[in-house]
């Protein structure tokens, strides 16, 4: 059924050219223009695992000098194995989310005094341990052992998104499933996998940005799909009454005798003040992203 809802129709749609050029394109794109990060020096999976851990929420300019002090400082399995909690934590004080912090020192515990030092190179291996999601045990699996596994962050989704126009929310699991199954269609077994990931991540975050693309120098502008790639990746759609933000028009918003907070919405652009609701937990950030408030 042709339904350009359904992410599984792309797959059919996408041609020999679409299939030749997008990796080819990429690939050349990041052989001039990758940003220089210092994990991307390192072989040693316990690098990628650290690195992927700070990566998770932080952004990557931020990352740089917290992974090179912690290299010194924990530079092997072993060393963070028998660190304290305490000495974790506090060199881990700066970047937030610390529970990544406690769940990189469990994992450590783990190989180091469990699996002989050794880390599992399977995806399904690697989500079994604390902390590790799919996006995260893909990378580590193609980054570290070679794997040939996709992983997207939300830069890698949002071009795939974008190239393929590609109308429907991705926001569940199976939306993902689906646009992981696409990228692996794209490439051969020839391709380097771990480059790919690397490339449609920079790609997304030079080029392919969220809110001012850059389709004028886009180098995938001739097989680009999108008629208005500001607008995709789609957002689900509005739920106010389950909301932790409640979002009015501005004219309305002197009805409310509560705390208001002034954002813009992501999609449209338009002014729109939010009264927070306490009584729910639902984080404003999700709602900004969701072009909701």
């Amino acid at each position: 059924m042709e339904n350009g809802n359904n992410i599984a129709f792309w797959l059919e749609r996408i041609d020999a050219k679409f299939r030749e050029s997008f990796p080819r394109r990429l690939f050349e794109w990041y052989e001039a223009n990758a940003y220089s990060y210092p994990w991307r020096q390192a072989k040693d999976p316990y690098a990628i695992v650290v690195s992927e851990f700070m990566l998770q929420q932080t952004q990557a300019k931020t990352v740089i000098a917290y992974y090179l002090k912690w290299m010194e400082r924990f530079g092997d399995w072993e060393k963070l194995a028998n660190a304290s909690e305490g000495e974790v934590l506090k060199a881990w004080e700066g970047l937030g989310y610390y529970a990544r912090a406690r769940n990189l020192h469990k994992i450590a515990a783990i190989v180091f005094f469990e699996k002989k030092g050794i880390l599992l190179s399977e995806p399904t291996e690697l989500l079994k341990l604390p902390g590790i999601g799919l996006y995260t045990a893909n990378a580590i699996a193609s980054l570290a052992f070679g794997k040939k596994t996709v992983a997207l962050d939300a830069n890698g989704i949002r071009v795939l998104v974008r190239l393929l126009s590609i109308h429907q929310p991705i926001n569940k699991a199976g939306a993902l499933k689906e646009l992981s199954r696409i990228a692996m269609n794209l490439l051969s077994e020839d391709n380097d996998f771990s480059l790919f990931n690397s490339a449609l991540m920079d790609f997304g975050r030079a080029v392919c940005k969220p809110l001012a693309p850059k389709c004028m120098i886009c180098p995938l502008k001739e097989i680009c799909q999108a008629e208005q790639p500001e607008q995709l990746p789609r957002r689900p759609g509005p739920r106010l009454l389950a909301a932790s933000l409640l979002c009015f028009p501005a004219p309305f918003s002197f009805w409310m005798n509560r705390p208001l907070v002034w954002t813009r919405s992501l999609l449209s652009g338009s002014k729109t003040f939010c009264v927070r609701n306490k009584r729910k937990s639902r984080p404003s950030w999700r709602l900004l992203f969701d072009g909701r408030c």
